[in-house]
């Protein structure tokens, strides 16, 4: 059984990586209605921001930041520059 950080680490890179693949789709850095929808999150499934999707998710800010953080720096380190939308909230 997973500790509580650890399942809201896990569910915060689920957004968080959800949302990237939108960001490339050049669709801004939004959690997808598909994701949204095999989370259960919100009663009229659609698209979400971040931040909505991890309030939802009952995820800790200093949780959520430390996992964007690292996203971002890996992302980064991978493509040598930050995504065009840092601010995913």
């Amino acid at each position: 059984m997973k500790s509580p950080d650890a399942e809201a680490r896990e569910l915060a890179r689920i957004l968080i990586d959800s949302a990237q693949i939108e960001q490339d789709s050049g669709n801004g850095m939004m959690v997808p209605a598909s994701v949204i929808r095999q989370l259960r999150i919100m009663s009229t499934p659609g698209p979400a921001t971040l931040d909505e999707a991890r309030r939802r998710l009952g995820i800790p800010l200093a949780i959520f930041e430390q996992e964007l953080r690292h996203h971002l720096l890996v992302w980064e380190i991978v493509h040598g520059a930050r995504p065009r939308s840092r601010h995913a909230r």
